[in-house]
């Protein structure tokens, strides 16, 4: 990270946005990339919320790179306090290939009734990954709902 100074100014200053693992079954050498994420909480700061999405990107890019004998699927999970018919996540999807149609849980606030919730919590999945029987599952303690679903990869 650069020192902040006269000439820097440090807006993406937190290196806990996102994990990203390479997940490798042993006998079929079958692969899938899977990163959990939580962007910035702020609806006034989408250039930030953007950037992160972009950083977690390109650190999965290099991956699928070093693993493309394998044709990973992906998965991309997590809080990404924007809906998916917000422009982030509709341009997210348009410039990236990752997919989130069709899949509503409606997770945030936890506290609230359904109706009131926003579906801010996601699953997105590019290549040989299908997610099916998504849904919000029960309260944890959490100001969010957990997201439940059964995901699967694609026959060869």
């Amino acid at each position: 990270k650069p020192e902040p100074g006269p000439v820097v100014v440090t807006i993406m200053d937190r290196d806990n946005v996102a994990q990203v693992a390479v997940l490798r079954h042993r006998a079929s050498k079958r692969t899938l990339i899977v990163s959990n994420c939580h962007l910035l909480f702020n609806q006034n700061r989408g250039e930030i919320k953007l950037g992160q999405l972009l950083g977690i990107f390109r650190v999965i890019a290099e991956f699928k790179a070093l693993f493309a004998a394998a044709n990973p699927g992906v998965l991309v999970a997590g809080d990404f306090n924007s809906t998916p018919w917000g422009s982030l996540q509709s341009g997210f999807r348009a410039g990236t290939g990752f997919d989130n149609r069709g899949r509503l849980a409606f997770t945030w606030p936890s506290w609230a009734p359904a109706i009131f919730r926003l579906p801010i919590d996601q699953i997105f999945a590019q290549g040989a990954v299908v997610v099916r029987d998504y849904r919000a599952g029960p309260a944890g303690g959490s100001d969010h709902l957990p997201v439940l679903a059964e995901i699967y990869r694609r026959a060869p």
